[in-house]
């Protein structure tokens, strides 16, 4: 079968979208962000009578909706490999089975640990795959990198005569010795003990004695065996605070960790993190915040049709606003911010179902423009090479603070009988990320000063 030009596919086709099933991908995935990925935002508003009638804690709740949204997030880091290693079709298919299912468990669930079990993890998890898939199995699929193979930690054998480590993993190029060879070391001659014992087989490591110290040490008989066993005991020590360096430096290197060791691009991320939570656990939380007004169900469906009708009305007017004001993405997102604490705030004093929904479209609006550019705020401020690992360093550290803290809102709830002192409190968290970013924006300013002053 010939192919046409420019990559365009069998002759007489026209690329994807438009050629294949490149639109029936695009409809596949919408279908799996309005089935799957919005559940967690619909979550309360079907399974609000039954908490209520199961009388299930809200401590209970927001661990059920935070256990899901950081497993999801800190199984993420894995989502790289295995699309590299199984491909594209074959992940994506294994993950919506097994949202399926969870899906199903979900709806059979009728206790807190269930729910725990089938919508926080189940529906969560990147799919666990039991057995690896040969190369012909998947060799007909052009998004499989075949030569993909998943990195271990590099083993160190040890050094024949005359070779030279290389890569600059903590062994000494050695040179070759005129009196014993590794071999001999292994199997010594039966003509002296000594003849060799000046190279000590350490198992990951060898270890040349220069000659002194071996003459002294067999002119002492008494004292050879317990030198050399001192020889052993601190190149073992050696060995093993070698290897420890050795797994911290590829952690460090597979994760790309040594963006964190820049304190703007960590506070950076703390921050995101941080009005992140307020953000998921604010919306996860809203149909319970209105019934607790009194809101019945079909009240609490239009006011979340309305946020998320503003939300993708003002996705597509973000980057209008954006060119008008001539801001960059972090201060558009620190506006999204504001907007939103002050929806918020109104919310808490408004008592009206007209009141709820233009509080709905407020936070409707900000929505939009937040999640806009959440996902600008980190490709602005990582090299491009770098964009992955820092994607992913932001979704581990989602993941880790919606774990710890998300069932300290359920208990805030639970103690003080009011979703008020919640919103309130996730204002404040909200608030505490641009103080965050407004204390380096100063120390910025303050230091540029001095700059300026001393030149």
């Amino acid at each position: 079968m010939t192919t046409a030009a420019n990559g365009a596919g069998p002759a007489g086709h026209a690329p994807a979208p438009d050629g294949g099933y490149g639109w029936v991908v695009v409809v596949a995935y919408s279908l799996n962000t309005i089935v799957v990925l919005q559940l967690i935002g619909v979550f309360g508003l079907i399974f609000k009578d039954l908490f209520a009638t199961l009388a299930m804690p809200a401590t209970d709740i927001a661990l059920i909706l935070n256990l899901n949204m950081s497993f999801s997030l800190l199984l993420g880091i894995f989502t790289n490999a295995l699309m590299r290693k199984f491909g594209y079709r074959q992940t994506g298919a294994a993950g919506a089975v097994l949202a399926a299912f969870g899906m199903v468990l979900t709806a059979l669930s009728s206790s807190s640990p269930a729910f725990l079990f089938n919508f926080g993890i189940v529906m969560a998890a990147v799919p666990v795959v039991l057995e690896t898939p040969s190369v012909h199995e998947n060799e007909d699929d052009p998004m499989v990198d075949k030569e993909f193979v998943l990195t271990a930690l590099p083993v160190l054998k040890p050094l024949e005569e005359g070779d030279a480590e290389v890569g600059g993993l903590g062994m000494r190029q050695r040179t070759p010795s005129t009196t014993s060879t590794y071999y001999t070391a292994r199997c010594p001659s039966s003509n002296s003990i000594w003849a060799s014992s000046n190279v000590l087989d350490m198992g990951s490591s060898v270890i040349t004695l220069d000659d002194t110290i071996l003459e002294e040490v067999a002119a002492t008989p008494l004292h050879a065996e317990m030198a050399l066993k001192a020889v052993k005991s601190e190149a073992g020590e050696d060995g093993r605070r070698g290897a420890a360096r050795r797994c911290c430096a590829f952690i460090v290197d597979l994760f790309d960790l040594s963006l964190l060791s820049s304190p703007s691009t960590l506070n950076l991320m703390l921050g995101v993190s941080v009005a992140s939570f307020a953000e998921m656990n604010f919306t996860v939380f809203v149909p319970f915040i209105l019934a607790d007004r009194g809101l019945d169900t079909a009240s609490i469906a239009n006011a979340m049709s309305v946020i998320a009708m503003a939300n993708t009305v003002f996705r597509l007017l973000a980057p209008l606003a954006q060119a008008l004001l001539g801001w960059s993405s972090k201060n558009m997102y620190i506006l999204s911010l504001l907007v939103v604490v002050a929806g918020r705030t109104v919310l808490v004093v408004v008592d009206s179902d007209s009141g709820v929904m233009v509080v709905a479209l407020v936070l409707g609006a900000s929505k939009g423009l937040r999640t806009v550019f959440y996902h600008m705020i980190i490709p602005d401020s990582v090299p491009p090479d770098r964009l992955a690992a820092a994607v992913g360093l932001q979704a581990v550290l989602n993941g880790i603070i919606f774990l710890a803290s998300g069932p300290v809102l359920g208990y805030i709830r639970d103690t003080s009988r009011n979703y008020d002192v919640v919103i309130l409190v996730l204002n404040g968290i909200t608030l505490l990320s641009i103080a965050m970013w407004g204390v380096e924006y100063l120390v910025q300013v303050v230091r540029h000063t001095r700059k300026k002053q001393c030149s």
